[in-house]
């Protein structure tokens, strides 16, 4: 079984997914870094691997679009299951003994630099910064963009430093200490049937434009079956400004009616329609 994951080894999706696949029902999974989302998406419609592993939502800066986007876009691709986890992102430098003064160049993937704006306007200001494709994947730009060893650093789990020599100059460096990603385990199977250990489901779906009361029309009828909703989010269509595709989230607990005629009611209120998961959530540490 090939498993496939937002790479360079040292990512938090890494080892989010390694974590993963001890607790899971997988025997012995390869594991095949890939350098950006959309390659882990083609990589699974194309084949070369069994499921793909990959972020879907963080607590401080909100879902990852790209994921949504793809979600919605390749047909058969459906979420089997979520992990969550805690992210610490940690500050990491080739030079051990290195101030917050001497700090002249940081790199991380935008959403880590974004977790610790506070920490880095605080502390190293005068820093330039410098957008990576991954956090584990900042370390070999230090020497793509030229910069410095003794005045650059990383920001990104504090494992980097087992594939790379360089140190952790500090830990714990998010602004929000509950800070937690949502990581998605999908696949190119159908949609599973509900059993107990598959207790959350996720639609996209798309309204009639300009139609009132269109959304509220596919809402009220989760409200009268008395479902409660965990996530809503929307994306634009990509097609003009203001037409959006509405993603959903709720529980499946105390679920009054079936399933298929829940996606059949809602469905007939929709222009697109599309399950993107019936699945089991869990929590690990990392």
């Amino acid at each position: 079984m090939h498993i496939g994951y937002l790479g360079p080894p040292g990512t938090f999706t890494h080892f989010a997914c390694k974590k993963a696949m001890t607790h899971g029902d997988f025997e012995a999974p390869h594991m095949v870094d890939y350098q950006s989302l959309d390659q882990l998406f083609d990589a699974l419609s194309n084949g070369d691997v069994t499921a793909i592993f990959s972020p879907i939502e963080n607590s401080i800066e909100g879902p990852v679009n790209r994921v949504l986007d793809a979600l919605i876009h390749t047909e058969t691709t459906v979420i089997d299951s979520i992990i969550s986890m805690p992210i610490q992102q940690s500050m990491l430098s080739f030079n051990s003994t290195i101030a917050y003064s001497d700090i002249q160049d940081i790199i991380s993937m935008p959403h880590a630099i974004a977790q610790c704006y506070s920490f880095i306007r605080s502390h190293c200001p005068q820093a330039a910064i410098h957008h990576a494709p991954s956090t584990a994947g900042s370390v070999p730009m230090i020497n793509a963009l030229g910069l410095s060893k003794q005045t650059a650093v990383v920001i990104g789990h504090a494992g980097i430093s087992d594939f790379f020599p360089i140190h952790v100059i500090e830990q714990n460096i998010h602004d929000q200490k509950q800070n937690m990603t949502q990581f998605a385990m999908i696949t190119q199977s159908s949609i599973q049937e509900q059993d107990q250990g598959r207790t959350d489901c996720m639609l996209a779906f798309s309204t009639p434009k300009d139609a009132p009361g269109s959304l509220m029309n596919v809402l009220d009828i989760f409200k009268s079956h008395h479902i409660n909703l965990t996530k809503i989010l929307s994306r634009p269509k990509k097609s003009a400004i203001g037409s959006y595709i509405f993603f959903v989230e709720f529980s499946l607990r105390h679920l009054s009616v079936s399933i298929d005629a829940l996606f059949s009611t809602i469905e007939a209120q929709c222009l697109y329609f599309k399950p993107l998961g019936i699945y089991g959530s869990q929590h690990l540490h990392d």
